[in-house]
């Protein structure tokens, strides 16, 4: 019984082995590599499963050979190492944003968001007085500051508050290591300068690195504006307003000090119109003819400055002289760094009252040379061009000048005052000068004698001013006025010595002998004068029994001319008082044509010049020099052979 229960389980357990086999599918054989093979040694292989009621196969173990060359892998679906593949991309994206957000948010941001710099002080200050800058500085990082400087950059013409006379462009401050969250304030005080209601701006930044980084970083603040409350300084201007071209006119600039602080090197500038010519000044100008400097201006001090000069134009014409008060520039002590105060004065030009027409020797021009040792003839011719009368003329001729000589002025019925160097010609003197009508003349002559003796660039300057009064359309008498001025200028008078000497390189007899050749050294002496001397050349001419040997002395450039047998000597130039030597050689053979007589060895000698101090052209000339030598006339004479 039991053997027959025994078989319907093996047939019953056959049933189910058949019927799961055929849900079964044949896997692949795959072969193992070489590595993997002596790893495991052994696999078990199965074969397909038989059909529904075939016996059962017996499963068995197989050797693995020893040059198996792969290895047994499970599959994989590509499509599951392509999701593996994009699942780590997106990991990798999503953790480099992540990381970003927080270095650009985060707290260890070192780019300067989290650098804090502001500047503030008063909006208003007296130009001069000090202002004081509060800044405030915050690092908000996570780390350190280190190496930080901090940088003031400042508007033109400001100080320090300490030295007034150092001019401030910019400060660069040391900073101490800032801690994360740590706030610093620091204060700094500097003299502003600038005209009232000037606005100006103060530029701060900052240099720093962050701890455990070499690169810079740079933080600028806001600009600071600020406003020059009140000007340090005043400028008032008294002036004319109405003048004829040609008048001169005197213009009074009071500076007037506003500051409750002295100030120090204050420069004064004017900007001169086209026609206006500067005369004087007082006191007289720091730099060039238009710069005045004021040392020291106390608070509430005064400062005066009377420019003289002359107005040219034609009539209706507007002239404005512009001034400008401010402090000196360290860098160029002739500029002005910082201008303080501005002002300025308008002329409106008239024709001239007096028409002033001014000769000197016959010449009209402004300046005008004269030969020295002479006298000088000045004629002044007045011409009223009103159509009304002008009445109760005075004329004033105010003389300078090294030349000038007391005992040698003339008027012609006019006074010379001796103590202020003024002539003076008025109706009391002259009554021609009582009333002059219209299209009226009046000529007034003096005379000048120049001196010149021990004396470098001689001359004498003079000035004519002419007052009246007259009538205007509104019936009220004013007073008018015209100045015009000349300058004489005295010329040098260089002179040339000329002499025939034997030196030791000459030969020949002497007195010569006819058929015999004598040499000569000719010997040049240019004498300057009062005035220094440029392009001085001196010439002259060999006669035809002379003959040019090239032997020459002395400096400059020698030229001998064969054709025209001219003798040129380019001296060069001459120092006031100062004289210059050169010599030349000739042979001289004479014939018998010339027995006892004494030829002339050069002819004439002329010098010419330019006069470096009036611009004119200076000549002078010496006689011909003849083969006599030294005291015995004879011994120039010639002798038969």
């Amino acid at each position: 019984m039991s053997d027959k229960r025994s078989s319907e389980k093996l047939d019953a357990l056959r049933e189910r082995l058949y019927a799961r086999g055929e849900e079964q599918k044949a896997s692949p054989r795959v072969k193992l590599d070489s590595d993997r093979t002596n790893a495991i040694g052994v696999v078990q292989e199965f074969d397909i499963p038989p059909p529904h009621g075939a016996p059962l196969a017996t499963a068995k173990r197989t050797p693995i050979k020893s040059d198996s060359s792969s290895l047994i892998t499970p599959p994989v679906s590509r499509r599951w190492r392509v999701r593996l593949l994009l699942l780590a991309l997106g990991f990798f994206v999503i953790s480099l944003i992540a990381s970003s957000v927080y270095l650009l948010l985060g707290r260890n941001n070192v780019s300067g968001e989290n650098i804090e710099l502001s500047v503030t002080g008063p909006f208003t200050v007296g130009g001069g007085e000090v202002l004081s800058l509060q800044l405030g500085i915050a690092n908000r990082n996570n780390v350190p500051v280190e190496s930080a400087t901090l940088i003031l950059e400042y508007p033109p013409g400001t100080r320090s508050a300490d030295d007034e006379s150092k001019e401030l462009f910019s400060e660069r401050f040391p900073l101490p290591i800032m801690a994360p969250g740590e706030v610093l304030n620091q204060t700094f005080q500097v003299r502003a300068f600038g005209e009232e209601n000037q606005e100006s701006e103060i530029h701060a930044s900052i240099e720093y690195r962050m701890k455990g980084s070499n690169a810079t970083f740079f933080k600028e603040a806001a600009p600071f504006k600020f406003k020059i409350g009140s000007a340090p300084v005043v400028l008032n201007i008294d002036a004319e307003k109405t003048i004829s071209s040609g008048q001169e006119t005197t213009i009074t600039i009071e500076v007037v000090s506003n500051s409750p602080m002295p100030l120090k090197d204050l420069l004064i500038k004017a900007e001169y119109p086209s026609g206006f010519d500067y005369s004087r000044s007082d006191p007289a100008p720091y730099s060039g003819r238009n710069i005045w400097k004021i040392s020291d201006l106390p608070p509430e001090g005064k400062a005066t400055i009377k420019l003289t000069g002359i107005v040219i134009g034609t009539e209706s014409e507007k002239r404005v002289i512009k001034f400008a008060a401010g402090v000196a520039g360290t860098r160029d002590a002739n500029t002005l760094a910082s201008i303080l105060a501005v002002a300025q004065t308008e002329f409106v030009l008239e024709q001239p009252f007096l028409a002033v027409d001014v000769t000197v020797d016959g010449k009209r021009e402004k300046t005008v040379s004269v030969p020295p040792g002479m006298q000088t003839n000045v004629a002044l011719d007045l011409k009223n061009t009103l159509e009304n009368s002008v009445y109760d003329t005075v004329v004033e001729v105010a003389l300078s000048g090294n030349a000038l000589s007391d005992t040698e002025v003339r008027p012609v019925g006019g006074y010379y005052d001796s103590s202020r160097h003024t002539i003076r010609w008025e109706s009391s003197t002259d009554d021609a000068l009582t009333e002059i009508g219209p299209d009226g003349n009046v000529r007034l002559n003096f005379t000048l004698f120049p001196q010149t003796d021990g004396l470098q660039t001689p001359n004498v300057t003079f000035a004519v001013k002419v007052t009246g009064r007259r009538v205007s359309e509104s019936g009220a008498r004013e007073e008018i006025s015209g100045t015009i001025s000349r300058t004489i200028k005295v010329e040098s008078r260089p002179s040339i010595l000329v002499a025939a000497t034997r030196s030791s390189s000459d030969g020949g007899p002497v007195p010569p002998v006819v058929g015999q050749s004598t040499n000569y050294t000719i010997a040049w002496k240019a004498q300057g004068s009062a005035n220094n001397l440029s392009n001085v050349t001196l010439t002259t001419s060999l006669p035809a029994y002379i003959t040019w040997t090239g032997v020459t002395s002395g400096s400059g450039q020698w030229n001998y001319n064969p054709t025209s047998r001219i003798v040129e000597w380019k001296a060069g130039s001459i120092q006031s008082g100062q004289d210059i030597d050169g010599t030349f050689q000739v042979s001289f053979l004479p014939s018998a044509s010339q027995i006892d007589r004494t030829p002339d060895i050069i002819g004439d000698s002329y010098l010419s010049a330019d006069d470096s101090f009036t611009g004119t052209v200076l000549r002078s000339t010496s006689g011909a020099v003849t083969s006599e030598i030294g005291d015995e006339r004879r011994s120039g004479v010639v002798q038969a052979n």
